[in-house]
């Protein structure tokens, strides 16, 4: 009698274990992306937001939503749909504005990312609030990444072409590229030159965890053109002495 109340409870264990893991697995495969949701936006300052979305957090799909911040006013549905899948060792995201899709995994202690680039009207970006609905830009910008292991170093730019402003009748302004690393997941630095144009753009900075977000540049331009552009340059960056200052502390 002892011996098969023994093995009943051994195999109730047993049933409850894997009932347990099997719950969890479901628990898991479902799981709301709301998580995620409030993540995007309050990193993002609900700048950038997630609408109509379908599945769970392991595949699933959703609209992306550029907007001016808290209490939305402004609203730009990006054409297209995000979706996003689960893969052995990662997540697998498509886009219509990715050339192919986009492979975040971890093997061996690193998270590797695949290398793209994105294509989006300056226009755009007047939904996003102050000051770029002032600013009103035109022309495209173009983010790319190149193939990296996130965690060791992961390098981007940013490309603004055919710069153009409804402030200023200068068109174009010029081309302007902003660069980005980020080493170890703890630092991050950036610089920002022009490529070419009447107005010129400088400056660096970054971020850490100890000295937060800094930024420290400058714009200028030919003081044959300075008439053209004041109301942009103004709006911008403060005046200081001849030169507007670009500076984040």
């Amino acid at each position: 009698m002892k011996e098969w109340a023994k093995k009943l409870r051994q195999f109730l264990l047993k049933q409850s274990a894997w009932l347990l893991v099997g719950g969890f697995i479901v628990f898991n495969l479902n799981m709301p992306i709301t998580w995620f949701e409030n993540q995007l936006k309050q990193i993002t300052h609900e700048h950038l937001q997630l609408n109509a979305v379908q599945g769970n957090l392991w595949n699933g799909q959703a609209q992306l939503v550029l907007s001016d911040g808290e209490n939305s006013k402004a609203i730009k549905a990006i054409p297209g749909w995000l979706k996003w899948r689960f893969i052995w060792n990662g997540f697998e995201l498509t886009h219509p504005l990715l050339n192919a899709p986009l492979q975040i995994t971890y093997n061996d202690g690193q998270i590797n990312c695949t290398g793209h680039s994105i294509n989006i009207p300056a226009v755009w970006l007047k939904t996003l609030g102050s000051p770029w609905n002032t600013i009103d830009p035109g022309g495209t910008f173009k983010l790319y990444w190149l193939p990296a292991k996130i965690n060791q170093q992961f390098s981007w730019s940013i490309q603004w072409l055919d710069a153009q402003s409804a402030l200023s009748t200068v068109k174009p302004l010029g081309n302007y590229e902003l660069q980005g690393k980020l080493k170890n997941l703890k630092q991050f630095n950036m610089q920002l030159k022009t490529l070419n144009g009447d107005l010129q753009l400088q400056g660096q900075g970054g971020w850490s965890f100890e000295t937060g977000w800094h930024f420290d540049g400058k714009a200028q331009t030919n003081p044959i053109r300075l008439k053209e552009l004041s109301l942009l340059l103004k709006q911008i960056s403060p005046q200081d002495n001849n030169q507007f200052r670009l500076k984040i502390q």
